[in-house]
């Protein structure tokens, strides 16, 4: 988390902005923060997160800042800088993970990392479900390739 505001801040805004965009863009889960093991923050794990950050700028909450970023670095928590960099306006084009729509982007591997964090999290109740989702996303040949092909990774990688 201190490294984002740090961004922010570095790239023109006010120490107050900078916590207010990114607590809103977690609270909107547009930017997902997820522990190293691929387990998505849910609601009860992120609202003690936003608070954080919403205690930033002021400095004067009961929240210890720096011990709480620490419990977040010792659990290996984090978010994907690209989507963080693209919701913030701070990417400049140059990234390969750039967003451009209608063009297939994201390798298997951060495919099958998202399903399995979307299948402990509930959001697809198996590896099935999970390539059909996010087969349109995968390069291959047809959307029923990727999907036996992405579905056949998820499996694997959760065993």
């Amino acid at each position: 988390m201190p490294e984002m505001l740090a961004a922010l801040i570095a790239n023109g805004r006010t120490e107050h902005e900078a916590a207010t965009e990114l607590a809103r863009a977690l609270e909107d889960r547009a930017i997902v923060l997820a522990y190293r093991n691929g387990h998505v923050f849910n609601s009860e794990d992120l609202a003690p997160v936003i608070d954080l950050i919403k205690a930033f700028p002021s400095r004067s909450s009961s929240i210890n800042t720096d011990e709480a970023s620490q419990r977040l670095a010792d659990g290996g928590a984090g978010a994907w800088r690209f989507q963080f960099e693209l919701v913030c306006g701070l990417s400049q084009g140059e990234s390969k993970a750039e967003f451009v729509p209608n063009r297939r982007i994201t390798t298997d591997e951060d495919l099958v990392v998202e399903g399995l964090a979307g299948i402990r999290s509930g959001r697809w109740a198996n590896a099935h479900k999970a390539a059909q989702d996010l087969a349109h996303r995968a390069e291959g040949a047809s959307y029923d390739s990727s999907v036996q092909r992405l579905g056949q990774k998820i499996r694997k990688a959760m065993s």
